[in-house]
């Protein structure tokens, strides 16, 4: 996926945003990441990629963990609606 979404950068030249997960080569996942990048060109050609990757394993997880309270008989039966 990351792959593909940096031929993407390449061959449009937009601003990119993307969530995902790293895996390894079987299949395992590592990390969630978030990464967010430009290309930087020069007399029409792209000489490099400028952005960051930020880990967001911790949010997810949280997120997950929010969704799942939200799902709960608890949450569903106390009579008032809460979300994020």
């Amino acid at each position: 996926m990351i792959e593909q979404k940096m031929k993407d950068l390449v061959e449009t030249k937009q601003p990119m945003q993307f969530e995902a997960m790293l895996k390894t080569k079987r299949g395992k996942n590592l990390k969630w990441c978030q990464a967010v990048g430009e290309v930087v060109e020069e007399n029409g050609n792209v000489v490099k990629f400028r952005g960051t990757f930020h880990d967001i394993t911790e949010r997810k997880k949280a997120e997950a963990a929010l969704d799942t309270l939200l799902q709960s008989d608890f949450v569903k039966n106390c009579g008032m609606k809460l979300s994020y």
